[in-house]
């Protein structure tokens, strides 16, 4: 009996814990989570939990002076305004975010933003924005 109520104890928890790393959350709102942790993050530890195994291996292996200058310059971008998710498309376990919002100097931006679901959570695999200069 006390087995039982521990695992459903267990379960429960457990289950709260993925949630809360982005497991049953749907990739653009995985992608809302991330860029929103990614503006406050002053090191690339604290956004690793949402990066994929191939974008944080390469991360880890640049030096620490460009890993700080690669997450001040995408604070920049992860700083846009309306942001919305204009498309989703999941093929197994990758996902296409296309996006839209207005950058610091106000003009529209177009976004093409890829996640890989690994181990049943989404995760940045990459990402690239363009707007009018």
């Amino acid at each position: 009996m006390f087995a039982r109520g521990f695992a459903v104890v267990l379960l429960v928890l457990g289950s709260s814990w993925f949630q809360a790393l982005g497991q049953n959350q749907n990739p653009a709102d995985m992608y809302r989570e991330f860029a929103a942790a990614a503006k406050k993050a002053n090191a690339l530890d604290q956004i690793a939990h949402y990066l994929s195994t191939a974008l944080l291996k390469d991360m880890k292996a640049a030096p620490k002076e460009q890993q700080g200058k690669w997450l001040k310059f995408m604070k920049e971008i992860w700083d846009l305004k309306d942001f919305k998710v204009t498309n989703e498309s999941i093929t197994g376990d990758r996902c296409i975010l296309d996006a839209t919002g207005k950058n610091a100097a106000g003009k529209q931006a177009k976004g093409k933003i890829e996640l890989v679901r690994e181990q049943g959570v989404w995760k940045l695999a990459d990402e690239s924005w363009a707007s009018d200069l």
